[in-house]
Formats: structure tokens, sequence, C-alpha cells
């Protein structure tokens, strides 16, 4: 990404000069800097990624609007916008050990935004990748995120290697029988919901929040919905950059919609046949007291039940995937929490997209994928070459269609959480999202806000 231009203020030319870096946590999420600097230091930074932030403070938003402008939403995007000015703040060259307090510091500051996947540790080494980037120099064998080097690179190796530790004691825990959901799904009375007709993909993603403003306002029964995709898209995580993730001329050409949405996380390739799509939006009682490995768990876990009774062996794999017990990627979940006010329940919404086929040269054209995240392990399985390796949809793994994994998903929750039953969408809830749609989700002011 390296980049060179001159600045003229009349006197003096000054060069400014851009890179990227780039750091992933194994079995965690990567975490990404952007800087422009000239010869005095940084000039500006941006950091993206498909990590998770578990907004605490959330307190939902008034209509169809959401709090503030599209660039500050809640604590999350304040927290982003603290880091970065940590960033900023920096001497070039960078005093690492310094830099590292600093930003936990920033962390220490939004204690209402849990920031989950990746580190201080992280933030620091992708922020000198970026910075030896924009100066073209190589510093990959001193600073990278798993070998032996300097002071920061050492304590990220032991963050990280004590979250990878973490994830697998975790991973390698007994799970539930896959027949049997735990005593929190027990009352819920939840509405099992299919969408009636498709919906186009900025339509969908306005669903998932005026659902969720809903039942944290408990104007609306917990609810699991199965999503009917109008078209091809191509959604981003809340904190991912459209540039590092879409090339936006090649998904036009292919007719694909690109719409950011409002949790974190990765990039979604979608189409309609080859997609299944849920969403589950419960009190956020239901989640209370857990960690953010436990309450992705959870949340999936009638999920996993139905999958096995279907003769799929699905896994949970830290933090939010849906695997092969192989570690092969069936899909992903993000969440986000939204409060409820005057004694409203409010919600966790929780929402996953699983491939059932996938066009490997296709996505490959379309999404940029990181090399980065292509080099680590997954579960001790060998690095892949290509993403297209690493997923390992469902048509992989049994003969049933697409529709018929749908319906007995559908059929499972309906037979083994107890107390639920068949809902519909309500009009009021339709008309919110459409206009939400027009408003947000169709706006390139708000799919942009991370360029």
């Amino acid at each position: 990404m390296r980049q060179t231009e001159e600045r003229d203020d009349g006197m003096i030319t000054t060069r400014i000069v851009t890179g990227r870096g780039e750091c992933k946590t194994p079995n965690g999420k990567l975490v990404a800097v952007s800087v422009r600097c000239d010869d005095d230091g940084i000039v500006e930074a941006r950091l993206d990624g498909d990590f998770l932030i578990d907004d605490l403070g959330d307190h939902g938003h008034d209509g169809d609007h959401w709090r503030g402008d599209n660039h500050n939403d809640g604590d999350d995007m304040a927290l982003i916008a603290d880091l970065e000015r940590t960033i900023i703040r920096q001497h070039v060259p960078i005093d690492e050990s310094g830099f590292r307090d600093d930003v936990r510091r920033a962390i220490d500051d939004h204690p209402n935004s849990e920031l989950i996947g990746t580190t201080a540790d992280a933030i620091v080494v992708a922020t000198l990748r970026a910075i030896a980037d924009a100066r073209n120099m190589d510093i990959d064998s001193r600073d990278t995120a798993d070998g032996p080097a300097s002071p920061a690179t050492n304590n990220a190796s032991a963050a990280t290697a004590h979250s990878d530790s973490a994830a697998t004691a975790t991973a390698n825990a007994p799970h539930p029988a896959p027949d049997t959901l735990s005593d929190r799904w027990h009352d819920l009375a939840l509405h099992v919901v299919q969408d009636p007709q498709p919906y186009s993909p900025p339509m969908q993603m306005a669903l998932d929040q005026v659902i969720a403003q809903a039942v944290a306002a408990g104007d609306q029964p917990p609810t699991l919905r199965f999503w009917n995709w109008g078209g091809p898209a191509v959604v981003i995580g809340a904190y991912q950059s459209v540039d590092g993730e879409v090339d936006e001329v090649e998904a036009v050409r292919e007719g694909f919609t690109v719409v950011r949405r409002i949790t974190g996380g990765g990039a979604m390739f979608v189409r309609p046949d080859d997609t299944i799509t849920y969403s589950l939006y419960v009190p956020e009682s239901f989640t209370h007291g857990l960690d953010a490995v436990e309450s992705y768990r959870l949340c999936d876990e009638w999920a996993f039940s139905a999958l096995h009774a279907l003769g799929i062996p699905a896994v949970h794999q830290p933090i939010n995937d849906i695997a092969t017990p192989s570690g092969g990627k069936i899909g992903g979940a993000a969440q986000r929490r939204f409060r409820g006010k005057s004694g409203a329940p409010g919600c966790i919404l929780h929402h996953v997209t699983m491939a059932y086929r996938i066009d490997g040269e296709a996505m490959s054209r379309i999404l940029r994928i990181s090399k980065e995240k292509l080099k680590y392990k997954v579960n001790e399985v060998k690095a892949v070459a290509s993403a297209n390796k690493r997923v390992q949809p469902l048509a992989t793994q049994t003969a049933l269609s697409r529709d018929q994994i749908i319906r007995g998903m559908a059929d499972h929750a309906l037979a083994t959480i107890s107390g639920a039953r068949p809902g519909i969408i309500p009009d009021s809830v339709l008309v919110q999202a459409r206009s939400l749609a027009r408003s947000r989700f169709s706006d390139s002011d708000w799919t942009h806000r991370i360029p």
C-alpha cells in the first residue's frame, strides 16, 4: 500500500509517505493500521479490522437515527478514534514500551467497550509494520507477532500465546449433549420467523437493527429469524475498511451490493442460493455473566444441536466460528448489545452466516484476502494457501439441500426450545426497516465510514 506524495506550503516541500500494517492474533482477529507520515512523524492514522467490540454502553437508538453522526455512533467508535489519536501522538522512532502503555490506557478509558479478538500488543505491531511499509523498511524479521525480537514483539507473542491456549482449552472443553439445551433457553418464549419474501441487503441490515431495538424495548418477543436474501452481497464488519476488504469495481460488475453491518467481525460473501443466515434476538440477561467465547457458544447452542440432528458434525471454534471437526470454517457469528430503557429487557443481537456452497474464484475476485490471516494455523490444521481451501461449506458435509437444512433447523428449534412457537415480522417493523434501509444502509457515507 506504500504511496508517496508531496505537500508544498509555499517555502518548504514535505514528503508524505503512506503505509499499512496488519497483525493477526492466533485464534483471534486481525487488526490493521494505515498511516501517513512526514519527516517528523505520523500525521494521520486509521485503525480497522475484523475484531469485535462488545459495546456495553450502547443504549440503543432513537427511531430511524443513530446517536451522533455516521462517524461516531457510540463508544465503540469513540474507542477507535482515541486509539487513532494515540497512534498519531507517537514520536518516530517509536518507544514501543511507552506506546503499548498508551494504547492500554486508551482502551482502559472506555470500560463500556470491550475489545475482543485483538490486543494492545497487536495494535503496536500493526503500527510498526505500517510505518515500516511507509518508509520502505523491512521489519518482518524483528516485529512479527509469533517470533522473538523486539520487546513489543515478545510481549505480543506472550499475549497471543495466552489467548491461543485459552481458546484451545475452551474448544476442548466438554460440549453439552446435542439434544440438550442449557437452562438459559427455558422460558424464552422464542418466536421462530422465516422471512416471508426476499429482502435486499440494505433491508436485511435494517431489519436486524429494528428487530433488536424492538426486543430491547420489550415491544417484540425474543426471536429467531431465518433470512431470505434478495440479492448477492458483500457484507463488511462495522470496523472494517471497504478498500481493504473489497474490490468495489469488481463487486459492482458482478452484481454484488456492498453493505456495512452494525456488528464487528469479517466480510461475508453472500449469494442467496449459497448462503444460510439467521439472527437471534434475546434479552440481555440471556448471556449475563458469560465471557465472549461462552456467549457465542451459548447463542449457537441450538444451532449445533440442529446441525447434529441433521447429521452435520459442526463444532464451535473460538471466538465466534462454526467449523468442521477438522477445523474448516462453515460460518461465523457476530454480536451487538442493545440496552433497554426504564426497566426494558435490552437485547443481544447474535447473527450467523454459514456457507452452503461457495464460488471460490468469484470470492477471490471480489474480496481482498489478507495474507496475514492465511499464514496462521487453525486448531493445528496446516495453514492454507487460499481462503477457498479454508472454508468448508455445508454442501461438502451433507447431501441435504440448502432449503432442507433451513427447514430442518427451524423445525428443530421449534421442537427442542421450550416455549418456542412460529412467529411473523410485524408490519410496523417492516415499515421502520424500509425507512432505515434507505436512510442509513443504502447511504455511501455509512458504508464508507471507514474508507
